[in-house]
Order: structure tokens, then C-alpha cells, then sequence
């Protein structure tokens, strides 16, 4: 009696493992279902045992991962990308026909930052035309990709298939902003492909199916930039007038130091042999010394929102909203319009004030106690501007005190353009490794904080 009852137990557990098999979905149908599907049929899929690194044989020339089908949907694209991450979905896999990865196909920005934070491969080439992802966002002029790609890395002046750069195919394609933010990311427009031919001339001899509106304005943006004077030397005796002061005091008393223009190595590299993208800031801009204290704040908008009170110390609780309507009273006091926030390429290039050694806070030598306040208990406030050591460009508090609003829109996140925008530098609460020179914090436009202040730019007088 006791063995018929281990056999029909075992019978039972067999049984069980038939049922479970037979309900995996199989491979080609579960790939199948991760494009027009939703995130929740693919996670229930998943949880019923579908592999998250099943291909569509239905081509099997190319024989799509399921990643791949999920990341290019229209349906919850970001959500089913994570579920098969979670499950074990190889994020480097590629297609069989070109070799293209799942970040090679994607156009949302959202999409492209999952994969990345899960070690999607930004310069990885593929086995059709010897292109990067970047070559995709240029070539249809997604230059929130294009923003995306080169934060984690991505090699502006990549060589693909006959030595084309992305800033030839965005030319070619007459992908005018395309071709505007990868001139701003250092590309080189002087470099030629294996035709002799430089980015101009593709924008002159276009594809078929390009916009010729957007072609001829990639051919006058390309001749601006190769047709750019030099700076000629003054002769002696001339007036140095042109030249803007190395500093600058506006009528409220807020100080201003002079950023040269130049190039540097933009974030963090991400991995084992990232490299990180080289920016370009093409022109010269003030940036304040101090953080805009709440004094400066007061003669402009006749109050002071601020939670931790004190003249000089940095204004908080302002939202990105507010600064925007601070700046545009400072300009209308002042007679003109060039207060501004900064960019953040701007604001990491005047952090790091020459340094290329450094990333997020810890180890940082401007992310000392000489340099920053951080660290410190909740009830503890923020301290009056300048009370510690400023960088080598003579900025003060770029790290800690309060979170400075930026110009740009936090991509990262997922969230359409302007949605947040970004913080930076880390405040008086913040540990040492969010008051570095890479930390980047998100937060919606209305967001009021005690945490979050602003510094102000100038772009000097033409």
C-alpha cells in the first residue's frame, strides 16, 4: 500500500512538470507577442516559464530576439525591456542578419536608457555597415538619442562602413539638429570618408529621400562652421574692448568669473573600455561665483521663499519655474537678456575647472571639507556662499550647500523633453558621493525644495 502511494505521488509530481512545460509559450510565439503585446501578457508569459531570450524564427534570417521586439513596440516598450532584463534577457544580444543589438533599433530615449544602465554596449559596431547606435539616432534626427548616446560614452567620431561619420549621415539626411547637437559634441566636420568627401559635401550631394529644406540648412550650418574666422591678434595700440573681463559685478552685487572656451571628457565612463564623450563649448560665459544668495534674490523679486534664512546664504525652496522668472526680472532690471541658467555641459565644465580625473563626489578633491558642505544632519540648513575653498577657476560651493537648477532636460528618465530637468552639484544633506562632478538629479519644473538653490550664467556682451 505505502509504495502504490510514492508512485502515485511521483506520477502526480511528473505530471505537474508536463503541465508546466506545456504551458511555457514556445519560443517564436513569445517572441512574437513581445512586440504588439503588453508588458503585462509579457510578464505573465515570463512568469509562466517563456524564455526571455527567445527568437522570432518566423525570419529566421534575422530571427529577432524578443528584446529586440519589445524595445522597437509602441506598447509599453520601456516596461517589457525591463521585465525581460529581469528574466535574464542578454541586453548585447544581436540579430542574425546584420548583427544589430536591441540599442541599435531603438528611437525613444527612455528605451536606450534602460538598456544602457543594464550594460547595453553604446559603441557597439555591427556586422552590416560598421555602425554604432549613434549612427541611427543621426540618420533620423533623434537628437534625444543622439543626447542619450554620447552622456554614456558614445564615439561622435565613429568611422562606419566607407569611413562615414554619424555627423555625415545626419548631413546626408538633411537632419539639420542632428547635425547641430553632434557639431556641439565635438564632431569633426573636417574629417573625410573613404570617397574624400567631408560632412559638407554629403549634405550637398543628399540621399534620395532626404528633406532638401533640411539639407540646404545642414549645408549653411557645416559652411558656418568650417568658414568660422580665427581670432586674429590684436595689433598694438588697439582697444582690448572686445574682449570680455575676466570678471564681472552686476548692479545687485552678484560676481561673475569668465569661462574660456575649450573641451573635456563630458560623465563617467560607464564600464570596462567606455570612454566618455568629448564636448565642446564653443564660446566664452560668465558663470556666478557664488550661488545666487538670498539677498540677490530678494532686490529682485521683492521677497524670499527661502526655509533656512540668513542674506548670504544661497536662496532655496525655488522651483526651476521660479528661476526661470527670476532671470527674466534680472534681465529686464539690467537692460538686456543674457542672464540665463546654466547648460549641463556648461556647469560640469566649469566644475572640473581643467580636472579629468574625477567623476561622482567620493576621492574628489573638490568634494572636501575645504571645498563643500555635505553631509550634515536634516535640521542643519545650508551656510552663507563662499565659506569654503572655491575650484582653480575661482567658483565657489559648486559642490554642496544646495542642488543648482540647470537648463537641460533630465532624458534619463524616461519622461518627454522638459518634463524635469536637471540638478546638479549636491547639497549640504547629500553624502560625498552626490556632490560630485557627474551626480545629475531629476525633479519636475513646479518642484519647490529647502535642498535646491541656483547659480546663474551670462553669456557675455557680443
Amino acid at each position: 500500500m505505502q509504495k502504490r502511494h510514492v508512485l502515485s505521488a511521483l506520477c502526480a509530481a511528473l505530471a505537474l512538470c508536463a503541465t508546466s512545460a506545456l504551458a511555457a509559450m514556445p519560443d517564436g510565439e513569445f517572441a512574437k507577442l513581445c512586440f504588439p503585446g503588453t508588458a503585462a501578457q509579457v510578464k505573465q508569459a515570463l512568469k509562466d516559464g517563456a524564455n526571455p531570450n527567445a527568437r522570432d524564427e518566423r525570419d529566421p534570417v534575422s530571427a529577432d530576439p524578443a528584446l529586440h521586439s519589445a524595445a522597437r513596440s509602441d506598447t509599453e516598450a520601456a516596461d517589457k525591456v525591463r521585465a525581460l532584463l529581469a528574466a535574464g534577457a542578454d541586453v548585447n544580444a544581436r540579430e542574425r542578419r546584420y548583427g544589430k543589438t536591441a540599442l541599435m533599433g531603438v528611437s525613444s530615449p527612455e528605451v536606450a536608457a534602460v538598456l544602457l544602465a543594464a550594460g547595453a554596449d553604446v559603441n557597439a559596431i555591427d556586422e552590416g555597415f560598421g555602425e554604432t547606435a549613434l549612427f541611427a539616432a543621426a540618420r533620423n534626427g533623434h537628437t534625444q538619442m543622439i543626447e542619450v548616446l554620447l552622456r554614456a560614452g558614445a564615439a561622435v567620431n565613429a568611422q562606419g562602413k566607407n569611413s562615414q561619420t554619424p555627423l555625415m549621415v545626419a548631413a546626408s539626411s538633411g537632419q539639420v539638429e542632428a547635425v547641430r547637437a553632434l557639431l556641439a559634441a565635438g564632431a569633426d566636420a573636417k574629417l573625410k570618408d573613404g570617397n574624400d568627401w567631408d560632412a559638407l559635401q554629403h549634405a550637398r550631394s543628399p540621399d534620395e529621400d532626404a528633406d532638401r529644406e533640411g539639407t540646404a540648412a545642414c549645408v549653411k550650418l557645416l559652411q558656418d562652421a568650417a568658414n568660422k574666422p580665427a581670432a586674429k591678434p590684436e595689433k598694438a595700440g588697439t582697444s582690448a574692448a572686445a574682449a570680455p573681463e575676466k570678471t564681472y559685478k552686476n548692479s545687485i552685487g552678484m560676481e561673475f568669473v569668465l569661462i574660456a572656451a575649450g573641451s573635456f571628457q563630458m560623465g563617467c565612463a560607464s564600464g570596462a573600455g567606455k570612454q566618455r564623450p568629448e564636448v565642446t563649448i564653443p564660446q566664452p560665459f560668465y558663470l556666478g561665483k557664488y550661488e545666487v544668495t538670498q539677498a540677490q534674490w530678494e532686490a529682485v523679486m521683492g521677497g524670499n521663499p527661502s526655509t533656512h534664512k540668513g542674506a548670504n546664504h544661497p536662496v532655496d525652496s525655488v522651483s526651476w519655474n521660479d528661476a526661470q522668472e527670476f532671470i527674466k526680472k534680472l534681465n529686464a532690471k539690467e537692460g538686456h537678456s543674457r542672464y540665463r541658467l546654466p547648460t549641463e555641459a556648461e556647469w560640469e565644465y566649469a566644475d572640473r575647472a581643467g580636472a579629468a580625473d574625477y567623476c561622482r563626489g567620493e576621492n574628489n578633491k573638490h568634494t572636501s571639507t575645504a571645498h563643500a558642505w555635505y553631509g550634515e544632519a536634516m535640521d542643519s540648513g545650508s551656510h552663507p556662499v563662499g565659506g569654503k575653498q572655491p575650484n582653480a577657476w575661482g567658483l565657489h560651493d559648486m559642490h554642496g550647500n544646495v542642488d543648482e537648477w540647470t537648463q537641460g532636460s533630465y532624458l534619463d528618465s524616461g519622461a518627454p523633453e522638459g518634463a524635469l530637468r536637471v540638478l546638479r552639484g549636491g547639497n549640504w544633506f547629500n553624502d560625498a558621493g552626490f556632490a560630485g562632478a557627474t551626480y545629475r538629479a531629476g525633479a519636475e519644473p513646479g518642484n519647490r525644495s529647502e535642498l535646491t538653490g541656483l547659480r546663474l550664467a551670462l553669456t557675455p556682451e557680443q
